[in-house]
């Protein structure tokens, strides 16, 4: 249990008919008592209306007490519903974390993000897929995604991995008795036997994908996929779309690792852009061939999967050259040539406000049609996106390359993160090999196969644990619930 108080606003402030303050820990109630005359911090859940002295003016607030261990945090857990007013909010925010005199020990800090759902999850009010449907709840770009985020938090996607979990510890449980005791008077384990537990496993896997997305597509939602190669300006130009700084922008190649996402409106659409990795850095090509040495870039597996996920799922993908880093005659060979990408993807040149005006016409005039932009000064930017829209527009299959569920319903679909999606497949592939193994055990055209099976599924076991929370380490944790508003 967490020794320190938070506190937050937990919903938008303005405009809105009503704000929630949210303040969690154990001097919560004593914070709400150091700050309402008329409080009574009872046991048990409860609600009240009180009155706030809002300098001189009596303001009605009411107030809901969650005890610990029934609260969502797990904590005890004060929400205070006010007028959604920004200078009153600013007012109340002030007096909890400066109290005037007595209350509480220490007057609260604020929340960082994601802190509410990352106490509740510590605290096991809630497993790893729970609290990550929290934030894709936050997140979602419309109905669909949000019912499937909703159906998560009730438990869904953490229930079917946990029982996954279960049924790959009961396998390798079997495998080790067969290394651990050969001789012992207990009956002799098959490899066969064995070989057809796991492939049930890889059948309940390879059905769970099937049912799953990284995104559910919904009418008027368009998702772009910006890559290229290092500093070519993508995160610059993420940022400018967006109107905001979500991308970190520095001149150091390989700044952008995890994707990045940013979301706008154009046209009557939301657009959402993610920023991917630069190719050079991951060593990856969109035909998914894998690079030499990996003590190079020790993350390039993972990011490599990550960014093919997200373009797998995008609408439209943008390739970002710069220009001043190219020769224009050249240029016909810089767009990649991947079937995933044919009528979908658009070839953009940055930082054409660094160039003079015949290099700009020779790019403007190449067979690629690129778009020319810049992030500095809004080159472009309009353009760009209507020729996004247009081409969203002229797809015969809109939304056929998402693979929702076969016959099925939006609801139905498992909304996954591209971190989740990338363990479920090297959990697969692992009882994949350990099947081979065994198969070879059997047919007896190798030994050893019991030690290999093995290795493979404990590979295959560290693959789902972190799904659920268990071995699950910090830096992870700060990932996911980094990316949550603060006050969740």
């Amino acid at each position: 249990m967490n020794e320190d108080t938070i506190l937050a606003v937990s919903t938008p402030v303005a405009p809105a008919a009503a704000a929630v303050l949210r303040i969690s820990g154990p001097d919560a109630r004593e914070h709400a008592r150091g700050l309402l005359s008329d409080y009574d911090a009872g046991a048990g859940f409860r609600q009240e209306t009180v009155t706030f002295d809002w300098e001189g003016v009596p303001v009605p607030l009411r107030v809901t007490t969650f005890l610990a261990p029934r609260s969502y945090t797990g904590e005890d857990l004060v929400e205070l519903t006010v007028p959604g007013s920004l200078p009153l909010v600013s007012s109340l925010m002030r007096r909890i974390l400066r109290p005037d005199e007595g209350g509480a020990r220490e007057p609260p800090r604020p929340a960082r993000a994601g802190e509410f759902t990352l106490r509740a999850f510590l605290n096991g009010k809630m497993d790893l897929c729970q609290a990550e449907a929290v934030g894709r709840l936050i997140h979602a770009s419309g109905e669909s995604e949000a019912r499937a985020a909703y159906r998560q938090i009730g438990g869904a996607l953490g229930s079917r991995v946990s029982s996954l979990v279960d049924a790959v510890t009961k396998i390798l449980a079997l495998a080790e008795v067969a290394i651990d005791f050969p001789d012992e008077e207990i009956p002799a384990i098959a490899p066969g036997t064995l070989v057809e537990q796991i492939q049930s496993v890889e059948q309940q896997l390879d059905e769970f994908l099937r049912h799953s997305a990284l995104r559910i597509p919904e009418r008027g939602n368009v998702k772009i996929a910006v890559l290229g190669l290092p500093n070519a300006g993508k995160s610059s130009l993420v940022n400018s779309l967006v109107g905001r700084p979500v991308a970190l922008v520095s001149g150091f190649a390989g700044t952008t690792r995890d994707p990045v996402r940013g979301f706008s409106r154009h046209a009557g659409r939301q657009f959402e852009w993610v920023d991917l990795a630069g190719l050079e850095e991951a060593s990856w090509t969109l035909e998914g061939e894998e690079s030499g040495d990996d003590q190079e870039f020790p993350f390039r597996a993972a990011i490599q999967r990550l960014s093919e996920r997200e373009l797998e799922q995008a609408d439209v993908a943008l390739y970002l050259v710069d220009s001043t880093r190219i020769e224009p005659e050249t240029l016909q060979n810089e767009l990649p040539d991947d079937p995933r990408l044919r009528h979908r993807s658009l070839l953009v040149i940055s930082k054409v406000d660094l160039l003079g005006e015949r290099e700009r016409d020779v790019c403007a005039g190449l067979e690629l049609a690129p778009t020319l932009v810049s992030a500095r000064t809004g080159e472009g930017l309009d353009q760009l996106q209507d020729r996004i829209v247009t081409l969203v527009e002229r797809s015969q299959d809109p939304g056929a390359h998402h693979a929702v569920t076969p016959g099925g319903h939006a609801t139905d679909v498992f909304l996954l993160s591209p971190l989740q999606q990338s363990q479920l497949e090297s959990c697969r592939d692992a009882l994949v090999r350990a099947s081979g193994a065994l198969e070879s055990e059997e047919s007896g055209t190798s030994v050893g196969g019991f030690e290999l099976a093995a290795v493979d599924l404990r590979e295959g076991l560290m693959a789902l644990e972190p799904l659920v929370g268990r071995e699950v380490s910090e830096r992870i944790l700060g990932t996911i619930f980094g990316q949550f508003c603060i006050g969740k």
